[in-house]
């Protein structure tokens, strides 16, 4: 056999095969470390045999070892009491039924130290010559970090939804066009006005044309993002309304 250029065809064969070999170690590696920043773990369930195998960072989100029951009735035993019968229903008769995708989030409590987290399942239906499904392919997320931030978000919302519908003080949402977005139910009241009207008028239709100081501080606050003082504003009926004027429109009706 030949040499080409110094090195023999077994030789270059034997080098791509490493170079190959090397790539593909470092994808790998590569693609655990991107799973396990995301907490994204696989999956392959054989429905066949009612069983199924996991991938390290899977295990890790379960909370499981090598001994785990990877059964089907050892996956609903890690899904939260509360959710067992609504995430056997969802396999059986959607997915599996119905032949639709596995996409659901829910709760599971880990085996090993029993701690409530959230995850979003996903899944791809295998079928064999007959059309029946015979395995199912997918991936496990832990989401509880977006769960915990959705929650702080919901009751935050909850609490300025509190506190606008609650408050003795006019409260509006504008934008700086002059736009209202909302009224308060005390700022309808005080006003004399719909929040639709608010709405539909903007900040023109409680604005007293003869007060020339709520241009100044509306045109200060655009760039200062803020204004404070005493202001004219005017009711639906033209009764000029003397009100204290603060950050974000909030208005106090005065004696």
């Amino acid at each position: 056999m030949k040499e080409q250029n110094g090195r023999s065809p077994v030789a270059c064969d034997v080098t791509l095969q490493k170079q190959a070999e090397d790539a593909l170690r470092e994808s790998e590696e590569l693609l655990r470390e991107a799973q396990m920043i995301a907490g994204l773990g696989t999956y392959c369930l054989d429905i066949i045999a009612g069983t199924w195998s996991s991938s390290d960072i899977l295990d890790r989100i379960f909370g499981i070892d090598e001994t785990f029951d990877r059964s089907v009735s050892g996956w609903v035993s890690l899904v939260h009491p509360e959710e067992q019968d609504m995430m056997l229903h969802y396999v059986t008769d959607e997915v599996l039924g119905k032949r639709q995708r596995f996409d659901r989030e829910y709760r599971i409590i880990r085996a090993d130290d029993g701690q409530e987290r959230w995850v979003h399942g996903m899944g791809r239906l295998e079928s064999n010559e007959q059309d029946q499904p015979v395995r199912m392919i997918g991936t496990i997320q832990d989401i509880s970090g977006r769960k915990q931030t959705e929650e702080i978000l919901r009751a935050s919302e909850e609490k300025f939804r509190l506190l606008f519908e609650k408050s003795n003080d006019a409260i509006f949402i504008t934008i700086p066009d002059g736009s209202i977005l909302s009224a308060n139910p005390e700022a309808c009241r005080m006003f004399g006005m719909t929040a639709e009207e608010f709405q539909q008028g903007g900040r023109s239709a409680i604005i007293d044309p003869s007060d020339d100081r709520l241009r100044v501080a509306l045109e200060s606050r655009t760039r200062t993002g803020e204004f404070n003082g005493e202001l004219n504003f005017v009711r639906k009926n033209g009764e000029v309304l003397p009100a204290d004027g603060g950050a974000g429109a909030r208005t106090q009706e005065r004696d």
